[in-house]
């Protein structure tokens, strides 16, 4: 951490973090505002503009008591769509909100994006006006993107980024791999200590460029990539990655047929129920059936009962009160491949 911390105006910043340890950390203000000039050059490679419409499907839950399913923000030009109400009884209603809206871009989680793309498939439905899709936050599965692709007729750019703002990467029009941003962080791809040499697999080491308050110098994202030579048709100059793996989360289904990403689950779990409860050091939720929820957590100290009782109350409100759960503590969590939630069962439409 800086000694001069203070002249960066910083926020106080907490992430479940990649790897499941919880994070926090101090992040310069004007971050955002360079994140925010960075993805909107991505949105540019999209073939987006600035006064071009942009939906947003991720985790957010919008705070009134009115259950809404969207909302409109920056002169009509951004909606947020919420991923919790991708169930049997409100996808039709979403469907049809997104089609007479008529998106230049969808920007979202991949698996909330791929649940979308299923009920469309289900009841024939097809994009017929001109629009992209960026996907973010979780891995980009090719059973994914050959049905978004085909639902939506456009291609995926997917980017990949971290919550602690270290390193970051994106495709572009060619879609030849991942471009390596190369003023936001410095990548680095690791096996046995030293740079991987192409084709070969390896961890993903970031240092940050732009955090001047706590800076991550050669830091252990959790990720896994593959280092490519090769240079893109599209001329620019960036390094390459062939592929990008890791951040595995599996869809949870509920016994009356919501669906719910892996993603956006871990963002309710940090906003509702995380803030809240700072007992659970760690923690990991394993779908066992429809009704049933086991949660290993590490924690200092067994919760107490009104901890719990808000536990339940806030799975009830995002799956539904047939949802049950037991609290299995356990003393560490495994983290190779980790992933914050985890299904043991069959998802079929």
């Amino acid at each position: 951490m800086a000694k001069n911390i203070n002249l960066f105006n910083p926020q106080y910043v907490h992430t479940t973090g990649s790897t499941g340890n919880p994070m926090i950390f101090y992040l310069d203000k004007r971050v955002i505002d360079i994140e925010t000039a960075n993805v909107w050059r991505f949105y540019n490679w999209c073939g987006v503009g600035l006064n071009d419409k942009v939906v947003i499907l991720r985790g957010d839950v919008f705070p009134t008591k009115e259950k809404l399913k969207y909302k409109l923000t920056h002169f009509k030009k951004r909606m947020y769509l919420s991923s919790y109400y991708l169930d049997d009884e409100n996808i039709e209603e979403i469907i049809s909100i997104f089609m007479d809206y008529k998106p230049r871009l969808l920007s979202g989680f991949p698996q909330s994006i791929y649940i979308l793309a299923k009920f469309m498939k289900k009841f024939g439905i097809y994009v017929d006006f001109k629009m992209s899709i960026a996907t973010s936050s979780e891995t980009l599965f090719e059973y994914q993107r050959e049905l978004i692709e085909k639902q939506f007729n456009t291609k995926i750019f997917d980017y990949y980024g971290l919550s602690e703002r270290v390193v970051a990467a994106a495709e572009c029009e060619k879609h030849n791999g991942y471009h390596i941003i190369p003023e936001y962080g410095l990548m680095e791809l690791i096996k046995d200590n030293e740079w991987v040499d192409e084709g070969e697999t390896g961890k993903i080491i970031g240092t940050s460029l732009l955090n001047y308050s706590m800076p991550f110098i050669r830091y252990e994202v959790g990720d896994i990539g593959i280092y490519t030579n090769e240079k893109c048709e599209c001329n620019r100059s960036f390094r390459l990655l062939k592929s990008i793996e890791g951040r595995l989360s599996d869809i949870i289904i509920t016994s009356d047929g919501k669906y719910v990403s892996g993603a956006a689950f871990e963002h309710f779990w940090k906003h509702k129920i995380g803030n809240f409860v700072p007992e659970i050091e760690h923690c990991q939720i394993i779908q066992e059936s429809r009704k049933n929820l086991l949660i290993n957590i590490v924690s200092n100290r067994e919760l107490e009962k009104n901890k719990i009782n808000l536990i339940k109350n806030k799975l009830s409100e995002l799956l539904g009160n047939n949802i049950q759960f037991d609290l299995n503590y356990v003393s560490k969590i495994e983290y190779k491949k980790w992933r914050f939630t985890i299904s043991k069962i069959n998802i079929k439409f």
